[in-house]
C-alpha cells in the first residue's frame, strides 16, 4: 500500500499525542500515599459537612432492656382461722326427732401446695348447739334443751385458681365427726341421762374466695356442707337366687357451715 508523504506525518504525530496523554494527566492528579487500601465495593462516602468524633470518644450507654417482671411466687403454706354460722339439720328417728339449733362455728385449716393450684388440706371445725328430743309418746320421753358439741377432724383436697389478688377455690375432705352431747333431763325433770360421746365417719364439700390484701395476708370467705354418715352393721347372704353384701348406713342429717377467715400465707 503506498502512502503520501502527509499521511505518515499526520500517524507520527497521533503516536507522539497518546505517548505524551499520560505525563500531561500526571501533573493534575496526586499519586496515592503509600499503604493506601482502595475502599470496598458499596462504601458510601460521608456526607459534606460531616465532622468525625474526637479522639477518645465514646458513645452513650444504651438504656438497659426492660425485664418483665416476674409472677409473685405462690405461697407453699396458708394457715387460716375461721368462724361462722352453722345451719344444722333435725334427726328424724322411729321414737321422735331430735331438734338441733344452729350455732356459731370455729376452726383452722391448713392449706399446703403439693403443684400449682392443687393443694392438700388439714380442717379442723367445732361447735356447740343446743338441742331437744321430742318423742312420739312411747319408747323415750321427751327431753329439755341441751347441749352438743361436735368437732370434725377433717384430711382433703382443695384446688385453686389464682388471679392476681383473687383465688377461687373447691375442695372436699373426709374424716370423722366426735359428738360430745352434756347431760341430758326429762321433760319434766324426773329422769336424767348421762349419754356417752359418739364418733361418726364424716366428709365435707365446699368451695370459697381468698381475696390477698398482700402476698402474706388475705380473707377468706367459705361455705361448706358437712355430711356425717353412720353405719349400723353389715351382711354377706348366698343362696340359690345368687350372693351379695348388704351395709346398713346412712346420714342422719346435713349441716351447712358459711363463714369468713383470716389467712396467712407463706
Amino acid at each position: 500500500m503506498n502512502r503520501t508523504p502527509g499521511s505518515l506525518l499526520l500517524a507520527a504525530a497521533s503516536a507522539a499525542a497518546l505517548c505524551a496523554a499520560p505525563d500531561a494527566l500526571a501533573q493534575y492528579q496526586q499519586p496515592p500515599p503509600p499503604g493506601y487500601q482502595p475502599p470496598p465495593p458499596g462504601y458510601q462516602p460521608p456526607p459534606p459537612g460531616y465532622q468525625p468524633p474526637p479522639p477518645g470518644y465514646q458513645p452513650p450507654p444504651q438504656p438497659p432492656q426492660q425485664v418483665a417482671a416476674a409472677r409473685p411466687a405462690q405461697p407453699r403454706l396458708q394457715i387460716g382461722a375461721f368462724t361462722g354460722w352453722q345451719v344444722n339439720g333435725d334427726v328424724e328417728t322411729i321414737y321422735g326427732t331430735l331438734r338441733v339449733d344452729d350455732a356459731q362455728s370455729f376452726g383452722v385449716s391448713l392449706w399446703t401446695t403439693v403443684r400449682a393450684g392443687t393443694k392438700v388440706e388439714l380442717l379442723w371445725i367445732y361447735s356447740r348447739a343446743d338441742a331437744e328430743f321430742d318423742s312420739f309418746g312411747y319408747g323415750y320421753e321427751s327431753t329439755r334443751p341441751f347441749g352438743i358439741s361436735s368437732n370434725y377432724f377433717q384430711l382433703g383436697g382443695v384446688h385453686s385458681i389464682r388471679r392476681g389478688k383473687i383465688e377461687p377455690f373447691a375442695g372436699g375432705t373426709l374424716g370423722a365427726v366426735w359428738y360430745a352431747p352434756e347431760n341430758i333431763q326429762s321433760l319434766t325433770g324426773l329422769t336424767s341421762y348421762a349419754p356417752s360421746d359418739t364418733w361418726r365417719f364424716a366428709i365435707t364439700l365446699g368451695g370459697g374466695l381468698n381475696v390477698f390484701l398482700t402476698e402474706k395476708l388475705a380473707i377468706r370467705g367459705y361455705a361448706r356442707m358437712l355430711v356425717p354418715m353412720y353405719f349400723n352393721g353389715g351382711s354377706i347372704y348366698v343362696g340359690t337366687g345368687g350372693s351379695g353384701l348388704a351395709v346398713n348406713a346412712g346420714v342422719p342429717a346435713i349441716s351447712g357451715d358459711f363463714g369468713a377467715a383470716l389467712v396467712l400465707a407463706r
